[in-house]
């Protein structure tokens, strides 16, 4: 079972999409290094994966579970606990 998984991901701002039919696995244990220009959707990608924004369309699993049908503490100790996500710029989480 992959420890995040996207299926089909699309997300959109403000009617303008950024990213399109998404799929990503990533194993337990695996790295992965995300690369492409300004503006392809590496923070966006991130953002969802990492459970901060909620997706457009397409489901995202966390250890097997969908971490947005969390209750808020859970989803927070979910982000916490077996990962972590560290910020290009400083950000706070409400």
């Amino acid at each position: 079972m992959a420890l995040v998984g996207l299926r089909s991901v699309s997300v959109g701002y403000g009617g303008e999409p950024v990213l399109e039919g998404i799929d990503l696995q990533i194993e337990p244990g695996e790295r992965i290094a995300l690369v492409g220009r300004n503006g392809s959707g590496k923070s966006t990608l991130l953002h969802v994966a990492g459970t901060v924004d909620t997706p457009t369309s397409g489901p995202v699993t966390f250890d097997g579970q969908d971490p947005f049908a969390l209750p808020e503490p859970d989803l927070a100790r979910l982000r916490n606990e077996p990962g972590g996500f560290v910020f290009q710029d400083p950000h706070r989480l409400a």
